[in-house]
């Protein structure tokens, strides 16, 4: 049955959408994928950053890629944004009669709130991973919540330095705080993925605006599950035997910890004596090269996997093989890739962080930076059948429970509508 549509004209603005790789790529391409049926029109409004080719995935909403080329760097990239983008977004709101603009990510977020300013257009962020700002073990969020009435805006500014370098800081105190500040949009939804996003932005904005939702993560049933095991064991399997598969799906940038995964393997083989393992690196990025190079001198070259960007369908077979993911993330490993192997059945060994709020029992978390606890974490599954059979039942209802892409939905629209009718009552 034809889901109902809610009145709801909306213009999707995001730096990154299907074809390119990457977390917020994905999120936002999914998401717009699966809320578009409820729509009574919806517009992706993107740069231009990789070419959609007509032999590549069409989709039953519209895609407008602005044509500009991205300069490396966050200072061009927010001055073309201002410059190329505001007037795209302007007119296409305009000319469609957009009711709604929801901005992924907060430099386009800025943007958004200037058009949506000059046109009285309602706007929403969404927004996750903000840098290095993850707050501190050691706290309490609600103790931090309840400051926020105080004088100095930026009392906050202490709690959230435990993983930031003197840039990064500065960069928050002098940057995103104060833009975030005064283009503060209508709605903020912050996506928990483990840095704290949804107490940062509440302590810069109005509390009220904040609203805290999940990733959606959609999981495989079991004839799906068949059909890619038996792609991937003609594909993928005869090349690696009986190999003890640990796989990462990240971008190869330094915050992701990619070298605690090498590391990870060297011990297996070394101290373990699983000469059978295997890690498989899905993705690209600076620190490639770097990682190669790593894993060489380990005498690990033949044993490091490096598969560049692939597929969506081609991450699912690899995926389908995989024994143990390795979720070595900094700040952080509530995210997109961490669960979606989850979803396909992989236990996850993952650098603990507080905030990332797994439930005991649905990964293994180790210590930051612990590559040695990783793999006495990944030993312990590889010895034990039973305990990974727990993780991943264990996981699974998680995912049921908080990652729904129903309940993300319908928290979403229940927003729209009620952010439309605020609008509608101060008029």
């Amino acid at each position: 049955m034809e889901e109902k549509r809610v009145k709801i004209r909306l213009c999707r603005f995001t730096e990154s959408f299907y074809p390119y790789p990457g977390g917020i790529s994905v999120h936002v391409t999914q998401l717009s994928r699966k809320i578009n049926s409820q729509m009574e029109k919806q517009i992706i409004l993107t740069p231009l950053l990789s070419p959609l080719h007509s032999n590549n995935k069409s989709f039953d909403f519209e895609v407008r890629y602005i044509e500009h080329i991205i300069k490396r760097g966050r200072l061009f990239k927010s001055i073309l944004y201002f410059f190329t983008d505001l007037p795209s977004l302007i007119k296409t709101i305009k000319r469609e009669s957009i009711t709604l603009i929801h901005a992924h990510s907060w430099r386009p977020g800025l943007v958004a709130t200037v058009a949506g300013r000059l046109t009285s257009t309602p706007v929403v962020w969404t927004v996750h991973g903000m840098g290095p700002h993850r707050l501190r073990q050691d706290i309490d969020p609600e103790m931090i919540m309840s400051k926020h009435r105080k004088i100095c805006p930026f009392h906050f500014l202490p709690y959230f330095m435990e993983c930031a370098n003197t840039r990064q800081k500065l960069r928050l105190l002098f940057l995103t705080a104060p833009l975030i500040k005064l283009f503060q949009p209508d709605r903020i939804f912050a996506v928990q993925d483990g840095t704290s996003t949804d107490v940062l932005l509440s302590l810069i904005t109005k509390r009220e605006k904040v609203v805290r939702v999940y990733h959606g993560i959609s999981i495989p049933d079991k004839e799906y599950l068949i059909e890619l095991r038996g792609r991937a064991k003609k594909n993928i399997e005869q090349r690696l035997g009986k190999s003890f598969i640990l796989i990462t799906t990240s971008r190869f940038v330094i915050d992701k910890g990619l070298e605690y995964a090498i590391l990870t393997l060297r011990t297996l083989r070394e101290r373990y004596q699983m000469q059978n393992a295997v890690l498989i690196m899905i993705g690209h990025g600076r620190m490639e090269g770097e990682l190669r190079a790593m894993a060489k001198s380990y005498g690990l070259a033949q044993s490091v996997i490096f598969t560049g960007a692939l597929s969506k369908s081609e991450v699912e077979e690899y995926l389908s093989i995989a024994d143990v993911y390795l979720g070595t993330g900094i700040y952080g490993n509530r995210n997109n890739a961490t669960m979606e192997a989850m979803a396909y059945g992989v236990p996850a060994v993952i650098f603990y962080n507080r905030w990332d709020e797994y439930p005991e029992g649905s990964v293994i978390s180790v210590s930051a930076r612990d590559y040695e606890a990783m793999a006495a974490a990944v030993h312990s599954l590889y010895i034990n059948d039973d305990k990974r059979k727990r993780i991943v039942f264990s996981a699974i209802s998680l995912l049921k429970k908080q990652n729904s892409w129903k309940k993300r939905i319908k928290t979403e629209i229940d927003e729209y509508l009620a952010l439309l009718e605020e609008k509608k009552a101060q008029k």
